[in-house]
């Protein structure tokens, strides 16, 4: 019977050696998922304080000269486009964007599926002089 035992206790001990051996390749495995996400976590981080650093000089530009620098508001334009494209979640977005343009009848694609609207619309009050309704 202590045969048997000795027996049945190695091989608990043979199992428990073979499951600890598969261990690692799960392990090497979240690792690399691990690594994975951080590493798409830090270029999103550069890429977003990118977008704020180009936010920021276009604003301290514009605060000093009261005027519109098309330089920075182009590399805040390629910043953010950058950003975009990096994250799923923003083209999930625009692909939902894109369905939604072609489910509406008679949207104008002319413009590349934007349609220019006004901020504001003139309209004469009953005095007779002109005002602007935003």
């Amino acid at each position: 019977m202590r045969a048997s035992n000795d027996a049945q206790r190695r091989e608990t001990q043979l199992r428990e050696v073979a499951v600890a051996s598969t261990r690692p390749a799960t392990s090497a495995a979240e690792e690399n998922r691990r690594r994975y996400a951080a590493a798409r976590e830090q270029e999103f981080v550069e890429k977003f304080n990118k977008l704020i650093q180009n936010l920021m000089d276009f604003a301290d530009t514009y605060k000093s000269g009261h005027a519109l620098d098309v330089k920075k508001a182009k590399s805040i334009r390629k910043a953010w486009l950058d950003l975009e494209k990096s994250e799923p979640v923003f083209q999930d977005d625009r692909q939902d964007d894109r369905q939604d343009d072609r489910e509406k009848p008679g949207k104008s694609h002319a413009a590349g599926g934007r349609v220019h609207t006004p901020c504001c619309v003139s309209s004469k009050d009953p005095s007779g002089s002109n005002s602007l309704i935003e």
